[in-house]
């Protein structure tokens, strides 16, 4: 047996192979977008076993839920940790659009969370990405309210409502490869917007403080 092939088992090892999973998992996704790689993909550009995946994650889902919440934590991390001022949403939205730039696997990873990734999701994984998420939004808005100096609850309802915004807007804006020949068309003027731009005009407003 290789050395790559080798059960991992001290934590460090073990937190190791995880992260090579994940990584492999994200290069499988960006070469079948807009399908979730299987567990032979991923495990095969790993160099490992679908045994040794199994040891990790039961699901393809569950990789994919995983690869998900590393970047949703980084995005909460990195929002921590900017600059804010009264103008709030020029700083988010340049820390957002810097971030999907560098990590362009997050936005369709976002757009199918629900309706793909957690439907093949055991309860106990479920709960606990829920709990994570709450808790990594309600930590964050509370970082957010101290910089801003907002009341308590505003950065919290402004952080879940620009995530909508961020998706939403995302979701609308894409063409299929299969329409790509229709996207000048003039007759869906109304689908030819900016992403960035349109993002600051909606974040403007989100962020702007309750009068």
């Amino acid at each position: 047996m290789s050395t790559a092939m080798k059960r991992a088992r001290a934590p460090e090892q073990k937190a190791q192979r995880r992260a090579a999973i994940l990584k492999a998992a994200e290069t499988c996704f960006h070469q079948v977008e807009p399908n979730l790689p299987s567990v032979s993909d991923v495990a095969a550009q790993a160099g490992v076993s679908k045994g040794t995946v199994y040891l990790y994650f039961r699901t393809k889902e569950e990789i994919f839920l995983a690869l998900f919440s590393h970047h949703l934590n980084s995005i909460f991390g990195q929002i921590q940790t900017i600059e804010l001022s009264e103008q709030a949403s020029n700083a988010l939205s340049s820390s957002l659009l810097e971030y999907l730039s560098a990590h362009p696997i997050f936005m369709p990873l976002a757009a199918m969370l629900h309706s793909v990734i957690e439907s093949n999701l055991s309860l106990e994984v479920s709960l606990a990405f829920k709990l994570q998420l709450s808790q990594g939004l309600t930590h964050t808005a509370a970082v957010v309210d101290a910089k801003l100096q907002c009341p308590r609850g505003f950065s919290e309802r402004a952080l879940l409502h620009s995530y909508a915004a961020l998706t939403g807007l995302w979701q609308l804006l894409q063409w299929p490869s299969a329409l790509e020949h229709e996207q000048d068309n003039p007759q869906y003027g109304a689908l030819h917007k900016d992403f960035a731009t349109e993002l600051q005009i909606i974040l403007e407003k989100i962020w702007r403080p309750e009068s």
